[in-house]
């Protein structure tokens, strides 16, 4: 029988909507103490590296225990629906469907590609437009810190799943090391709103190689 599971990163979303599946969540949580009753796996993180973070520190706790297909999402993903789930009726139907998805082909289909975005190498989420004061810049620009950390050459166009919500099979985390994960922590373990998070939701298909398979 598969297994699925859920790692939900929440500060202090209503996750209610997530009831149903509430067995086969587990919930981050770096907010308020809350938690549903019926969410009977989670655990309290500090409030630091955005959801990149605690995709991390989910991987490298579970790293020896993974369920067959896990998929990660925000404890609200209802104001992500133009972006994230626009094709579906509800948040559970796009669940369920891009956990289908990992199941079969290994990563979920939900990948916005940008095309000729090679201005990235120098790219930064310093700029005016992201209007973030309280953003720790990093020492590196995402096209250095992506071949530094990432051992691979800077792609010419991106894959991305934004807002870091998707689904993976097991086999493609257990591709890295569990070494290479707890080293990637070392950048999001500092503030609550450090740079390479940004670069972490560009990075999630190069992490687990899904861009080789597309």
């Amino acid at each position: 029988m598969t297994r699925f599971e859920i790692c939900v990163c929440r500060y202090n979303e209503d996750i209610n909507w997530l009831e149903s599946l509430s067995n086969n969540c587990y919930v981050y949580n770096k907010g308020n103490d809350d938690i549903p009753v019926n969410f009977k796996k989670h655990k309290n993180l500090p409030n630091v590296g955005r959801e990149a973070h605690t995709i991390l520190q989910y991987i490298i706790e579970n790293y020896d225990n993974l369920n067959d297909v896990v998929m990660f999402t925000q404890g609200n993903i209802s104001d992500h629906k133009d972006v994230v789930y626009k094709r579906y009726k509800t948040e559970l139907l796009f669940l369920m469907d891009i956990y289908k998805q990992a199941l079969e082909y290994g990563f979920s289909h939900n990948l916005a590609i940008l095309e000729s975005n090679v201005s990235y190498l120098n790219y930064n989420f310093r700029l005016p437009e992201y209007n973030n004061k309280h953003l720790r810049i990093s020492d590196y620009s995402f096209g250095e810190w992506f071949e530094k950390e990432l051992g691979i050459e800077f792609p010419k166009t991106f894959c991305v799943y934004w807002h870091s919500i998707f689904a993976v099979r097991k086999d493609l985390i257990l591709k890295r090391q569990k070494e290479f994960y707890i080293n990637l922590l070392k950048y999001l373990d500092d503030c609550d709103s450090p740079e390479e998070a940004h670069y972490f939701e560009r990075s999630w298909c190069y992490i687990f190689g899904i861009n080789n398979k597309i």
